[in-house]
């Protein structure tokens, strides 16, 4: 393998203040790129802000920072053999990649930094949530127990994610698709600051555009060459699991596989889900969403 033509096909800029990672080829070779390119962020986002996720899950929990990172090793065991091939060998060539380019990160930190959100979203998500305003946003909820008395049961409302789309001359862009959410969310140290867009020109699949942070293969949505967009929701359940696909890994099977709102429902039904997300897909050529 020539790892100078695989490099050949990529670049990093930033353009009008936007880092564009530009990737193309197979899964390793895109890994393998991304890896190289952002070799010292990559080795930031391992090294500080995937701590500062153990700490906060220790803080929202209860727990100390060696449970909390037990527990996130734990979660990244359970999802490993639901990751499919082709994420797989993308992320190999992103830990060879950031090897290459003089940075010690190991393969498992790639893995276990790639189910980062989806564990952010299990054990900090709003069923945790301590807002300063505590009082403000709890509900109380009267149920019975077991003995037939009634007790109250606190519920703390926490904040989450939204996103819409439309498309007709009333919602303006002369009749195409507008779709968004927002992205303000997963704010740990040094996070912001190094999001980057990448734009993705697979040799099996359909080009594709999303962001996400060095090391890490998607985030929660984007868009593809052939008009299909997705992103997702946090939908909190009362029972996950990492025992499945995580949000990243869905972004990267729709915008690489589908082309309709009916490509995406059977992604869904051959892949298990972990953790509680919503998934909000659209196809601007068939004007139907899902």
């Amino acid at each position: 393998m020539n790892k100078s033509e695989i490099l050949r096909k990529a670049s990093f800029e930033e353009i009008k203040g936007i880092k564009v990672l530009r990737l193309k080829g197979k899964p390793y070779e895109m890994g393998y790129q991304h890896g190289y390119l952002l070799a010292d962020k990559t080795d930031l986002m391992i090294n500080r802000t995937l701590l500062a996720t153990a700490a906060y899950v220790a803080a929202q929990t209860g727990s100390d920072l060696d449970k909390a990172e037990k527990t996130l090793w734990m979660g990244q065991k359970a999802a490993e053999p639901f990751l499919p091939q082709e994420f797989k060998e993308e992320m190999r060539g992103i830990a060879d990649g950031v090897k290459d380019a003089g940075i010690e990160v190991t393969l498992e930190q790639i893995l276990l930094w790639n189910t980062n959100y989806d564990q952010w979203c299990i054990y900090c998500h709003p069923d945790y949530w301590q807002g300063d305003n505590q009082n403000d946003n709890q509900i109380t909820n009267k149920i019975e127990n077991s003995e037939g008395s009634q007790q109250n049961v606190i519920t703390l409302a926490g904040g989450g994610c939204s996103s819409f789309c439309a498309w007709g001359e009333w919602a303006g862009g002369d009749g195409k698709l507008i779709f968004g959410k927002n992205e303000d969310n997963f704010n740990m140290p040094k996070q912001l600051a190094n999001r980057i867009l990448v734009v993705a020109s697979p040799d099996d699949g359909i080009g594709h555009a999303f962001l996400t942070y060095p090391g890490m293969i998607g985030l929660d949505g984007g868009i593809n060459a052939d008009g299909f967009a997705m992103m997702t929701q946090l939908n909190s359940m009362q029972y996950e699991s990492m025992k499945g696909c995580g949000i990243a890994i869905f972004t990267r099977l729709l915008l690489t596989h589908a082309r309709t709102v009916e490509d995406a429902i059977r992604i869904f039904q051959n892949y298990p889900r972990c953790a509680g997300i919503a998934y909000h897909v659209a196809d601007a050529k068939a004007k139907k969403k899902q």
